[in-house]
């Protein structure tokens, strides 16, 4: 007969397994019980992945971005509109009634525009991206005790105390290759993509 599990063995299988899962059964006699280690490639994957996640969020930022410009530039026309159409008092000469006529329509315009941008599929979803892609992404990566952008963090992989500091820091040092990789691919696109000047002869 086997000797009872005391009640610190019985809380340490509670406390390391998972909810409503069974213990782990013993292995049979003669066969030794191995260390999980995470395989070489584990800290680049992590790195891509996240490099990806930090390419996801500029694009959907710089939508967003791109959004706000174009709905300003429709108010300050709005708004160049009204005051010469309604306000500016030297459209009152026979030659310059015809562009307060304009800039009238030019508020007309401008505003039906703005509506058309706001009420737009691509605008409520690119305001939705930007706004919920980290932590949309954050609920995932919580099972795996990892986090993105934190509050008050740069837009990166935090991982929590449970994931082995060699681990992080082999992440760390992939971090810095993948990105060292990602400006050399941006600097030779952008130098692929200029005109270049000496080939013209006199």
């Amino acid at each position: 007969m086997h000797p009872p599990k005391s009640s610190s063995s019985v809380a340490d299988t509670a406390r390391h397994s998972a909810a409503g899962r069974a213990p782990t059964p013993a292995l049979p006699s003669g066969i030794a019980a191995q260390e999980h280690q995470a395989p070489p490639s584990s800290a680049r994957d992590l790195a891509v992945v996240e490099e990806r996640l930090r390419s996801n969020l500029t694009y959907f930022r710089r939508r967003r971005q791109k959004y706000y410009v174009a709905q300003g530039l429709l108010v300050l026309a709005a708004l160049v509109g009204i005051y010469g159409g309604f306000i500016m008092d030297d459209m009152d000469d026979v030659g310059l009634r015809w562009w307060r006529f304009y800039l009238r329509a030019l508020i007309m315009v401008a505003g039906m525009a703005l509506v058309a941008v706001r009420i737009g599929r691509d605008y409520a979803l690119t305001m939705d991206q930007a706004h919920m892609f980290a932590p949309r992404v954050n609920r995932v990566l919580q099972h795996f005790n990892l986090a993105f952008q934190r509050p008050g963090h740069p837009a990166e992989l935090s991982f929590s105390k449970r994931i082995p500091y060699a681990m992080v820091a082999d992440v760390d040092v992939a971090r810095q290759e993948v990105r060292r990789r990602v400006r050399a691919h941006r600097a030779s696109s952008s130098s692929a993509s200029a005109p270049s000047g000496g080939g013209r002869t006199k």
